[in-house]
């Protein structure tokens, strides 16, 4: 049903068909009409992304059904965003940052965001929630990274109700395998090091890493990729390449940018969403919308190295 599922729709003229399961099996998704419904604002705007139990709802975007989905960043723990160009990447990114910002206060919630070179998070620069400016080198990358492993060494030394006292700690790295792959090979191990820690301890740190990338594996980045199960996937080439991003077929059969599949992590097999979206202008009227109190906040200390002769220490 998988492999044939897009020449039959072609076949009969559906604008949807879409077979999936559920608890009473095997089942198929129709439509003779297109659900275009995926603006982000509708979903920011809704009563139940406002009130939310949640400690850092995202709004990720609109079901087969054209109901809303939000899911807690905080369930989902780290997030891997997989996609070519021009699949909505970077849209889900963008979104990701303006549910952060127009749901969790400063103290609840801070954003650390790389854009090296994909350009897509810029427009951020001005966000009271940011612990470090945009990351926009990779020399700054590297420092910022070993900062926050050094933040969630700090913060593990510390009792569980000072824990729960602190913001959580969003890093979002857009195109974070081609960072690693434009530096020289030290510098790339420190990179994927620091990525790994993060990784590895980041959960009970209140740390969290969303990476995005074309299709990052462990050979390529070096990596614990296959550490993260929760999985934003784009469109792919054919049901193999879907099967080594989400570790399921399906992603094969998505056919308009910006539709994905979404798997949380232990949520079982991942659902096919037609992700948020929001435009360049409507991002910048948002924004010029947003009060910034005018407070003092903390930034991530970056810890220069200590020299000693010609080593770093």
């Amino acid at each position: 049903m998988v492999k044939y599922a897009e020449d039959v729709r072609v076949s009969v003229g559906f604008a949807t068909l879409i077979p999936f399961t559920d608890s009473s099996g095997v089942c198929l998704a129709v439509s003779t009409k297109r659900n275009d419904t995926n603006g982000l604002l509708s979903i920011l705007q809704d009563s139940r992304f406002l009130n939310a139990r949640m400690a850092i709802p995202i709004a990720v975007g609109y079901d087969i059904l054209g109901e809303k989905r939000i899911v807690d960043l905080r369930q989902v723990v780290h997030l891997l965003v997989i996609g070519a160009s021009g699949l909505g990447k970077s849209v889900a990114l963008q979104c990701m940052v303006l549910s952060i910002i127009s749901r969790c206060s400063v103290e609840k919630a801070r954003l650390i965001l790389f854009d090296i070179g994909a350009n897509s998070l810029s427009q951020f620069e001005n966000v009271q929630h940011l612990f470090h400016p945009i990351v926009k080198d990779t020399d700054t990358g590297i420092a910022v990274l070993e900062a926050l492993v050094a933040e969630i060494d700090d913060r593990m030394t510390q009792d569980k109700e000072e824990i729960h006292s602190l913001p959580y700690l969003i890093c979002m790295i857009d195109e974070f395998d081609d960072m690693i792959a434009s530096v020289e090979k030290k510098l790339a191990l420190r990179y994927s090091n620091a990525i790994n820690s993060i990784i590895r301890r980041g959960r009970k740190a209140k740390v969290i890493l969303v990476l995005a990338s074309h299709t990052p594996t462990v050979k390529t980045t070096q990596i614990a990729v296959n550490g993260i199960m929760s999985r934003i996937v784009f469109k792919c080439q054919n049901a193999k390449e879907s099967y080594t991003a989400l570790g399921e077929t399906g992603a094969e059969l998505l056919t308009a940018p910006g539709e994905m599949m979404f798997k949380a992590k232990d949520a079982g097999k991942a659902v096919m969403l037609r992700g948020a979206y929001i435009s360049e202008e409507e991002i910048e009227t948002f924004l010029g919308e947003m009060q910034k109190p005018e407070v003092d906040i903390d930034m991530l200390k970056i810890r220069k190295p200590e020299i000693m002769g010609d080593a770093y220490i």
